[in-house]
């Protein structure tokens, strides 16, 4: 999907978001100079669902939260927790 805000003054603050065609998974890449997304997520096709951030460092999983409804497509992530390299992921609820 590219860089959210790119091509901006903010581009190289803001995560590099991927998905798949149906919107069922949504990641962003968020570096150690990234703590806020620019803009929200868009699109969003499902009803509900589960955001958690990744931690590639110790492969272990945070919960953001279990049942995320995105109003009319859009949802807008928390600032990230921390200032190193962390993964938002985005997996819709069955």
């Amino acid at each position: 999907v590219g860089q959210l805000g790119e091509g901006g003054l903010f581009a190289k603050y803001a995560p590099y978001v991927l998905a798949d065609a149906d919107m069922t998974t949504v990641v962003a890449y968020y570096t150690d100079t990234n703590r806020t997304a620019a803009a929200g997520f868009q699109t969003l096709s499902r009803p509900s669902y589960t955001a958690r951030w990744f931690d590639p460092a110790t492969g272990r999983y945070t919960l953001i939260d279990g049942d995320v409804h995105p109003a009319a497509g859009i949802w807008f992530p928390p600032q990230k927790p921390c200032g190193d390299d962390l993964l938002l992921v985005l997996q819709a609820n069955e």
